[in-house]
């Protein structure tokens, strides 16, 4: 506005000008005229017209040399000294330019995403860090409707957000899911609000996005161990109301499978001393899911666990055809729980078997990433849903017919509880669990 103002300001003093130019031009046009009248006055004529045609040639110059400062920015000097009108408007147009080229660089720059739209929700810019999350060129997104890099569904809510953004408001922070070029699905939260012109009418949308995927992740994987640990907790209220009637049970089960009159029972007897054992082992994995659980802690080598487990393991791949490999890198030691640490590997390593036919190979790496040792296990399966990759981790959630569901979760609070994480990325070509473990500053619950 201030701008504006001044522009408004000079072309009054422009009118000005144009008076002045004006009265020398009715003169030259009197002269001429009496020049006809009484003859021999060229000279006169001639004076007033040189005059003017060296005025309108300078001021001509000035103006284009103006226009060029103004679109090219490129320092063109402006000889004010003869046309001072110019001072003020020049002066507003280089605070103006800078201020145009300070919020170019802020754009540019920005880890945010920052892009424009028309009324028509066609793309009209977008910075370098926008083509780069969601993986289109500038080129190949101007133009195109913003619901480009919507998730189809969502497609519909997007619309009715620039909606309400057109009518004039402004929205702060609206979560919500976009699709990058590849078809990878992002969080990302939107802050949108109009543009507006120098009368106050919207003439676009200018929206800012940022990525939030990590942080939804991390929720996520807060609000599970939570739930893990109520779980945990309530078993552990619980396990010994339910053990020692157990225990009960269990006992005279096993004296009246040695009385020989019932001798013709013995399988029966076997049967349900076998299912208390399972009930009881499912109570042990329900105590494991409690943070609360005393961890006892010693220097050991993942390797050397790993290496231990190895027989049993290829044991289990050669009974369905499988192969482990096992690519361990040297390792410094670490505080671990073996028996804990082993029940991870066992869980995780079954599974990788489980999900692969016959002929597949399951590989098992260990190698150093800056501060935190990592254990992969890579599998030729064919994937997780994306039904049950969102809900994995949750207790009683599993896909093998007698599987109990607690697998997982255990083998996530246990890494936890070392004071790491377990991430997971899965395709149609297999499946890769990725255990990583801090070496120093061990977070242990």
């Amino acid at each position: 506005m201030e701008l504006m103002q001044k522009i408004r300001r000079s072309n009054a003093i422009y009118e000005t000008s144009y008076i002045v130019i004006g009265i020398i031009l009715m003169y030259f046009i009197l002269v001429f005229m009496l020049g006809l009248y009484y003859g021999g006055l060229w000279i006169l004529v001639a004076i007033p017209f040189m005059v003017t045609l060296f005025l309108i040639r300078k001021i001509r110059k000035q103006i284009f040399l103006l226009a060029e400062a103004i679109l090219q920015d490129k320092g063109v000097q402006v000889d004010t000294d003869f046309l001072p009108e110019l001072t003020p408007l020049l002066a507003a147009v280089k605070a103006h330019s800078q201020q145009l080229r300070t919020f170019e660089a802020i754009v540019r720059n920005s880890n945010d995403i920052i892009s424009t739209i028309d009324l028509t929700y066609k793309i009209t810019s977008i910075n370098p860090a926008g083509q780069k999350m969601y993986g289109y060129t500038a080129l190949e997104l101007l133009g195109q409707e913003i619901t480009i890099l919507a998730v189809p569904e969502s497609s519909a809510e997007l619309i009715k957000i620039f909606d309400r953004v057109k009518l004039g408001e402004e929205i702060v922070g609206y979560d919500m899911k976009r699709q990058r070029k590849d078809g990878t699905v992002i969080d990302v939260s939107l802050s949108i609000s109009p543009i507006r012109d120098d009368q106050g009418q919207i003439t676009g949308i200018m929206g800012i996005h940022r990525d939030i995927t990590e942080r939804k992740k991390m929720e996520a994987e807060m609000q599970r161990l939570d739930g893990l640990n109520l779980i945990g907790q309530m078993a552990a209220s619980i396990a010994h109301e339910i053990r020692n009637p157990m225990t009960t049970v269990h006992g005279f089960l096993q004296l009246l499978e040695a009385k020989p009159k019932l001798l013709e029972f013995k399988d029966y007897f076997q049967l349900m001393l076998e299912e208390l054992d399972r009930c009881n082992s499912i109570i042990t994995e329900f105590l494991s899911l409690s943070r609360n659980t005393p961890i006892n802690l010693r220097m050991q080598n993942l390797n050397t666990i790993i290496n231990k487990l190895l027989p049993m393991l290829q044991a289990d791949a050669l009974r369905n055809e499988q192969v482990i490999v096992a690519e361990l890198e040297e390792l410094p030691n670490l505080e671990l729980n073996d028996q804990e640490i082993r029940q991870v590997i066992l869980n995780l390593a079954r599974n990788g078997l489980e999900s692969m036919k016959a002929g597949g190979t399951l590989t098992i790496k260990t190698f150093l990433e800056r501060d935190h040792i990592v254990i992969t296990f890579c599998d030729q399966g064919s994937g997780i849903s994306g039904r049950i990759l969102d809900s994995i981790g949750k207790p009683f959630l599993t896909t093998k017919e007698n599987g109990t569901g607690l697998g997982l979760p255990v083998s996530y609070n246990i890494v936890y509880r070392h004071g790491g994480t377990i991430m997971i990325d899965t395709g149609s070509a297999g499946t890769i669990f990725f255990v990583r473990l801090p070496i120093k500053g061990q977070h242990l619950v």
